[in-house]
């Protein structure tokens, strides 16, 4: 499953001044910890072979920068990845 890791969220200014009609946008992350990562590949059930395999695979592709696995159970949010 492909997550995107970033979205935005718009919310009202609740000020009363000049900018009380603005609205704000506030950029959220799925993983905090990895703010400088776009997208998340969630594999289940997979073995340490074939995750490195995909990683190998995915860097292959163009306009790819970077893939790296990534240990879940050091993650502090991983429970923003159960679903």
């Amino acid at each position: 499953m492909l997550m995107a890791n970033n979205f935005s969220q718009e919310e009202d200014l609740q000020r009363p001044d000049l900018f009380q009609h603005e609205k704000s946008l506030t950029v959220r992350h799925l993983v905090p910890e990895h703010r400088d990562v776009d997208y998340f590949l969630k594999i289940e059930q997979g073995d340490e072979c074939l995750e490195e395999d995909v990683v190998k695979i995915i860097l292959q592709i163009p306009n790819i920068v970077t893939a790296y696995l990534v240990d879940t159970e050091q993650l502090k949010s991983k429970h923003n990845l159960i679903f």
